[in-house]
C-alpha cells in the first residue's frame, strides 16, 4: 500500500515501475481467471512483483541496523546476524515454488514439500531485537508468505502422483497371458477402487436426490459432508476456507448432471444408474463368483475372527446363499400348524411374524440383517487392516475366497454353519466395542491407536530403547510404548489371550477348552488380524463401524430361531436375565390355554401343560425365578436378598434394604444368544430353567473362586506389590478384625487383574464410567461381598427347592406306578417261593412230564438260569 501511496523512492519520489507492476498483479487477481491457461502468468506476475520487494526489505534491514542503538541491538558480527540470509532463504523457497508451477503448470507432488520448505524459511524470520516502527514490514511479509502457502495447501493433490508406474503387466514366456507380480497387485488395486467407485457414487446420486438443487457444497450440507467423509477439505458455509468449490456455480444440480447422460462417457444413463460402472461392477461380482466355484472342494473352516469376517463377506458370492435366505430362514417363520390340508394336498402358509418378547420377529428384519452384517463384514476389514500392499492381502481377496474356506452346498447346513460363526464372532467384537467406547481413565481403549507401525507386546526390545515415556497428568494412552487395542488385534495381549482353536462346529477341536470349558468358561476365538496396511487409527473411530453390527437387533432375532441350550456362563447369565426380564410380581392364570398376553403366561401355560395339570401353582415356580433372576420391568421394593439382576443395573432395588446393593458390575458378551424369548419355544425355556439351575450357581461359584484368586502383585497394582494383605485366594475378601477390604486398588475397574478374569468368563464391564464415579466407586471387596451374598441368599435356595418341587411332582405319577408294579412283582416272588406252580394255576415253562411238582426255588440254580430267558409270559 505505501508502493500505492508513491513512498518508496530514496528521495520520496514514486517508483512508477514498481506501482505498474504492483497493479499489473492486482489486476491479474481480481479479473476472471482461467485456471489452466492463467496458472504460469500468475506465477510470473507474482515473481516480477516479489523480486523488487526482496530488495527494498534487505535496504531496509541494513537500515534499521545501522541505526539502532549499540546497547539495544549490537553490532553483529558477520551478515549471518543482519537476517538477510534467511530472507534470501525465504526468497530462494519462494522463486524454487513459482519456478515450478510455471514449469509444470500444475500442482503435483512436489508442491506440498516445496510449501514445507518455504513454511520453514518463513518462520525464521522472527528478530526479537526490532524496535523501530518499520519492523512491522517484514512481519508483514512472513505473514503473507503465510497465508499465500496456506492458500495453496488446500490445492487437490492426488496420493498416487509422482509414483512409479507398472511398466509391464504381463509376460507371454508360458505361452498364455499372464500377469506379472507388480500387474497382479496393480489389478488388485483396481478391483478394489471399483468396488469403492461403485458404492460411494451410488451414495453420492442418493444424497443429490434427496437435497435441493440449489445446495452448494460446504458443512452445512449433506453432500459437502459426503466429501467430508470422503477425505477432502471442505469449505464453511459462506467462506472459501478449503479445497472444493463453495460457489453459487458449484451446486448439487451441477454435480448430477455430470454423473447422468445416456451415452457410456458419463457414469450413469439413467434414474436406476445402469451405465459402465454398473457393466464393470457386474463383472467384478462374477469374478469372485468365480473364485468360490474354483474352491468348492475347499475343507477349511474359519478359525479366527478375521478369517470369519473374511468367510461372511464371500458368502453373498457363493451359489448356496439365495438357497439360504429364501429357503432355509424362511422355514424358521412358517408354522406347521398353519398349513392348509385338503385330501393328500396340502399347502404351507407364507412366512409370518413370530411371536417373542420383547417384540415379534420378522423375516424381512432377519433377511436384511444378514444380507447387511454380510456387507458389513467386508467394511469391518477394510477399516481395520486398510485396503493392502504387495506385502500384505489386497481388499479384493476378501470376498473372492482365496483363503479357500469350506461353504456347505445346502442351505440348511450353512445356516447351521452361519450361527456357529455368529456365535464366535459377536463376543470379542462386542467386548472390542465396549472397550473402544471408554476413555483411557475408566480402562477404555478409545485414544488407543492401530494400525500400520503400531506397536504391539510382540515387538522386540530393541525397538522400545529410546523410547521416552514422558507420562502426562491427562491419563494419555501414549503414556506407554505399546497399544493395548493392536496388542488384542494381534492376540498377544496380557490376560486377553485366546485359545488354540483348530475346528469349528458342533464338534469344535480347540486343545484350551478341556480345562477351561469345566469352569463355565466360553472358547476365547483369536482376532487373527496381522497384515495391517492402512492409515493410523483410534479405538473411537473403530466403533462407528463396529456399532453397525452390535447393534443390529435383528441378529439377536436368528440365535432365538435357532435354540440351543446354555452351556457357558455368559450364555446362562444371558439366559437368566432375558427369561424374567419383563415378568411381574403377581401373575396367576386361571385360563388352561396358551395366552398371548405375555411372554410370562404362555410360560406359566407351559408349566401346566407339561406337567399335564398336576403342577397346578405354576406361579410359584415363576415367582421364585423371578426372586432370584430379578425382573426389569418393575421397580423392586421389599428384596431382602440380592438378585442376579443387581449386578447389571444400579438402580432396580431400595438402597435402605439390608444386604441388597446394585451396581452395573458386568456385562455378558453373549447377551445376543437370548435377547429373545420366543413364545412357541417355552416348553424349551422350562427345561433349561429347571434343570440347569443348579449348574448355573456352580458356574457363578467358579467365577467367585477365580475372582478371590486374582494376584494383584502379579498385575502391577500399586497399592498390592508387596502381596502383606492382598494374596492369593483372598483378593475380595475383607480383613475380618479391622473390616478392611484386602485388595488396595482404588476401584475394581483400576485392579488390572479383574478385567482379564471377567474376560475369560465371557463378560466386561457393564457400565465402568459408573463403577469408577468418586461418588459411586465400587472395590473388588464390594463385587466379591455382593456375588458371595447372592450365592448363598435364600432366593436361589428358594429356587432349588421349587425346581426340586416341580420335579417331584410331575415324577409322581410314575413313581407310584412303578412302586406298585415293584410291589405287584415281589408279591408274586413271595407266591412262588411257597407254593409249587400248579398249585396256583400258572402253566410252567419247562416241558418235562414233572415239571408241575418242580418247586420255584428249583428254577434259581446255575443251570436253570438261562432258560429263564424263555419265560415269555413274564417278559414286558
Amino acid at each position: 500500500m505505501r508502493t500505492l501511496q508513491g513512498k518508496i523512492g530514496e528521495n520520496g519520489e514514486t517508483s512508477t515501475d514498481n506501482v505498474d507492476k504492483l497493479k499489473g498483479l492486482i489486476g491479474e487477481l481480481s479479473a476472471n481467471v482461467n485456471h489452466k491457461e492463467a496458472c504460469a502468468k500468475l506465477s510470473q506476475k507474482f515473481k516480477q512483483f516479489w523480486s523488487p520487494l526482496h530488495v527494498y526489505l534487505k535496504e531496509e534491514i541494513k537500515r534499521v541496523h545501522a541505526a539502532n542503538n549499540e546497547k539495544t541491538n549490537p553490532k553483529p558480527s558477520g551478515e549471518e546476524q543482519l537476517y538477510t540470509s534467511k530472507l534470501d532463504a525465504a526468497k530462494t523457497a519462494l522463486n524454487s515454488l513459482l519456478d515450478h508451477i510455471y514449469k509444470s503448470n500444475r500442482y503435483n507432488h512436489e508442491v506440498p514439500a516445496m510449501l514445507d520448505s518455504l513454511s520453514t524459511k518463513v518462520d525464521g524470520l522472527h528478530p526479537k531485537t526490532f524496535n523501530e516502527p518499520s519492523t512491522p514490514l517484514l512481519d508483514g511479509v512472513g505473514k503473507g508468505l503465510r497465508e499465500f502457502a496456506a492458500v495453496l495447501r488446500k490445492a487437490y493433490v492426488s496420493r498416487y502422483d509422482g509414483g512409479a508406474t507398472i511398466k509391464r503387466w504381463t509376460h507371454k514366456e508360458t505361452g498364455e497371458i499372464e500377469l506379472t507380480p507388480n500387474g497382479r497387485n496393480g489389478a488388485k488395486v483396481c478391483l478394489h477402487v471399483l468396488s469403492i467407485l461403485h458404492t460411494e457414487l451410488n451414495r453420492l446420486v442418493k444424497y443429490c436426490q434427496s437435497s435441493t438443487r440449489s445446495e452448494q457444497i460446504n458443512k452445512s450440507t449433506i453432500v459437502g459432508e459426503f466429501f467430508f467423509d470422503q477425505g477432502y477439505d471442505v469449505s464453511d458455509s459462506g467462506e472459501q476456507n478449503g479445497e472444493l468449490q463453495d460457489h453459487k456455480r458449484m451446486t448439487v444440480f451441477f454435480i448430477y448432471k455430470r454423473l447422468f447422460r445416456d451415452d457410456d462417457r458419463h457414469i450413469f444413463k439413467d434414474i436406476k444408474r445402469n451405465g459402465s460402472l454398473q457393466k464393470l461392477h457386474d463383472c467384478l461380482q462374477t469374478y469372485y463368483k468365480v473364485g468360490h466355484v474354483a474352491t468348492f472342494a475347499a475343507k477349511r473352516r474359519p478359525c479366527s475372527i478375521f478369517e470369519m469376517l473374511c468367510w461372511l463377506s464371500g458368502l453373498q458370492c457363493t451359489a448356496v446363499y439365495e438357497e439360504l435366505l429364501n429357503d432355509s430362514l424362511s422355514d424358521l417363520f412358517i408354522d406347521p400348524k398353519s398349513q392348509v390340508t385338503d385330501g393328500e394336498l396340502s399347502a404351507a402358509v407364507g412366512v409370518e411374524p413370530v411371536k417373542a418378547y420383547p417384540q415379534a420377529m420378522e423375516y424381512d428384519g432377519t433377511r436384511a440383517a444378514i444380507e447387511h452384517l454380510c456387507s458389513t463384514a467386508y467394511d469391518l476389514l477394510v477399516y481395520i487392516l486398510g485396503t493392502g500392499n504387495a506385502h500384505t492381502m489386497y481388499a479384493s481377496d476378501f470376498s473372492n475366497n482365496s483363503l479357500g474356506f469350506h461353504y456347505p452346498t445346502s442351505g440348511e447346513d450353512c445356516l447351521g454353519m452361519f450361527m456357529d460363526v455368529l456365535s464366535r464372532l459377536l463376543p470379542p467384537l462386542q467386548f472390542m466395542y465396549s472397550r473402544c467406547t471408554l476413555s483411557v481413565q475408566h480402562g477404555g481403549w478409545q485414544e488407543c491407536e492401530y494400525g500400520k507401525n503400531i506397536r504391539t507386546t510382540k515387538w522386540p526390545c530393541k525397538e522400545h530403547i529410546t523410547d521416552e515415556v514422558a507420562c502426562r497428568p491427562n491419563d494419555q494412552p501414549k503414556c506407554q510404548p505399546t497399544s493395548p487395542l493392536m496388542s488384542y488385534l494381534n492376540d498377544c495381549l496380557p490376560g486377553h489371550l485366546p485359545h488354540q482353536l483348530s475346528s469349528i462346529g458342533c464338534k469344535y477341536d480347540c486343545a484350551s477348552c478341556p480345562s477351561t470349558s469345566r469352569k463355565g468358561q466360553p472358547c476365547i476365538t483369536p482376532l487373527g488380524f496381522r497384515g495391517f496396511s492402512g492409515s493410523t487409527k483410534t479405538g473411537k473411530d473403530l466403533c462407528a463401524i463396529l456399532s453397525k453390527i452390535i447393534e443390529n437387533k435383528h441378529l439377536a432375532s436368528l440365535f432365538c430361531l435357532v435354540t440351543k441350550p446354555p452351556k457357558t456362563l455368559p450364555e446362562h447369565f444371558g439366559f437368566a436375565l432375558s427369561l424374567v426380564k419383563g415378568w411381574s410380581n403377581i401373575s396367576k392364570l386361571q385360563n388352561k390355554n396358551v395366552p398371548n398376553v405375555s411372554f410370562q403366561s404362555a410360560f406359566e401355560a407351559s408349566v401346566r401343560g407339561l406337567s399335564i395339570d398336576l403342577y397346578s401353582e405354576p406361579y410359584e415356580l415363576t415367582k421364585s425365578l423371578t426372586k432370584a433372576y430379578g425382573s426389569q420391568s418393575v421397580f423392586h421394593e421389599d428384596c431382602k436378598h440380592p438378585h442376579l439382576v443387581n449386578f447389571t443395573s444400579s438402580d432396580i432395588c431400595r438402597y435402605d434394604i439390608a444386604d441388597v446393593t446394585c451396581a452395573p458390575y458386568l456385562q455378558s458378551l453373549c447377551a445376543n444368544s437370548y435377547e429373545y424369548m420366543a413364545i412357541k419355544h417355552c416348553d424349551l425355556y422350562l427345561s433349561w430353567a429347571i434343570y440347569l439351575s443348579w449348574d448355573f450357581w456352580r458356574l457363578l461359584n467358579n467365577l467367585y473362586n477365580d475372582f478371590c484368586n486374582i494376584f494383584c502383585a502379579d498385575w502391577g497394582c500399586r497399592g498390592c506389590l508387596r502381596g502383606d494383605t492382598c494374596k492369593k485366594g483372598s483378593h475380595g475378601l475383607t480383613d475380618e478384625k479391622s473390616g478392611n477390604p484386602r485388595c488396595q486398588c482404588s476401584s475394581i475397574v483400576d485392579c488390572k487383574g479383574v478385567s482379564p478374569t471377567l474376560y475369560r468368563y465371557g463378560f466386561s464391564f457393564c457400565d465402568a464410567v459408573k463403577l469408577n464415579d468418586d461418588k459411586y466407586k465400587k472395590k473388588c471387596s464390594d463385587f466379591c461381598s455382593q456375588l458371595n451374598k447372592m450365592l448363598t441368599s435364600q432366593y436361589f435356595k428358594d429356587l432349588f427347592t421349587e425346581c426340586d418341587n416341580f420335579i417331584w411332582t410331575i415324577r409322581q405319577p410314575f413313581i407310584w406306578l412303578n412302586v406298585a408294579l415293584w410291589s405287584l412283582s415281589l408279591f408274586y416272588l413271595i407266591c412262588v417261593m411257597v407254593g409249587r406252580l400248579d398249585v396256583l394255576h400258572i402253566k410252567s415253562h419247562l416241558h418235562s412230564p414233572s415239571s408241575h411238582r418242580i418247586a420255584a426255588q428249583s428254577l434259581l440254580a446255575a443251570g436253570r438260569v438261562n432258560k429263564l430267558n424263555r419265560v415269555f409270559y413274564l417278559q414286558p
